[in-house]
């Protein structure tokens, strides 16, 4: 698992790039998590469409803190690294 202790608190809010790589995903799953509802098996993390043409999604950084601190609680093996 990372360590997010020296992240700026400034980014606060994380684009699709940002957020798979700060939960140690792809963009990709991040992003069929999204269709699929689930990710490493419990509920994907919440995140919100900017009401624009572009349809900007992104993701709050403590919305994540809240999905991994579940996934750990939930004993989520998707990112236990095998010795």
């Amino acid at each position: 698992m990372q360590d997010h202790t020296n992240e700026s608190p400034a980014a606060s809010r994380l684009n699709t790039a940002e957020a798979a790589r700060y939960l140690g995903y792809s963009q990709y799953t991040l992003r069929r998590a999204r269709v699929d509802g689930l990710l490493a098996g419990v509920q994907a993390p919440a995140y919100h469409k900017q009401a624009s043409r572009n349809a900007r999604v992104f993701y709050e950084r403590a919305e994540l803190d809240r999905w991994l601190a579940q996934c750990r609680e939930q004993h989520c093996t998707a990112q236990t690294q095998v010795a």
